[in-house]
């Protein structure tokens, strides 16, 4: 393995500080007064799980902190994360853009700021980029990533977002997935 292209350390760095950037966020909710059980209470008032919100917070800090240490290692894993964390981002902040719709529109309540907008279609654009940078031929030759199959593996981690997006659905309109 060659010297650590530039591109791969600024994904790394990226990824590395919205990890920290995330786990920072729970521990300021959770020392709050009132802490996860206000946040609990505030996301159920609009039909979605607060538990789910807290664990896939959680997963998705740790899952970005991993994913910038295995991109500046050089670790296949790497892609396999970042392409995850980038699609992740998408789907939710997509999914944001339409519960503060829904919340405008039915609700009467001013959610969809133009500052608020910007801000998703932003990051909806940083972590576009990230796929993109993620997808070239030089980045996935480093990483020791099939080229060849870049779509076919693209489409399995969309999949997996997608069957999480699903979950999470069926989580908040209080689906017993066991029974």
């Amino acid at each position: 393995m060659g010297d650590r292209p530039f591109g791969i350390t600024v994904v790394a760095v990226w990824q590395i500080a919205v990890g920290f950037l995330f786990a920072a966020l729970i521990l300021v909710v959770r020392f709050r007064s009132g802490g996860l059980a206000d946040l609990g209470e505030a996301f159920s008032s609009v039909g979605i799980s607060g538990l789910w919100v807290l664990v896939s917070t959680v997963l998705f800090a740790a899952l970005s902190l991993v994913s910038g240490v295995a991109l500046w290692q050089g670790e296949r894993v790497g892609w396999w994360l970042a392409s995850f964390c980038a699609l992740y981002s998408i789907a939710g902040n997509l999914a944001a853009i339409r519960l503060l719709s829904w919340l405008q529109h039915d609700q009467g309540v001013e959610a969809l700021t133009r500052p608020r907008l910007t801000s998703l279609l932003f990051r909806i654009g940083i972590n576009g980029a990230i796929l993109l940078y993620m997808v070239r031929t030089e980045t996935m030759e480093y990483l020791e990533v099939s080229r060849e199959r870049r779509f076919k593996y693209l489409l399995g981690v969309a999949g997996v977002v997608l069957s999480l997006y699903g979950l999470s659905i069926m989580l908040s309109r209080g689906t017993n997935l066991w029974s």
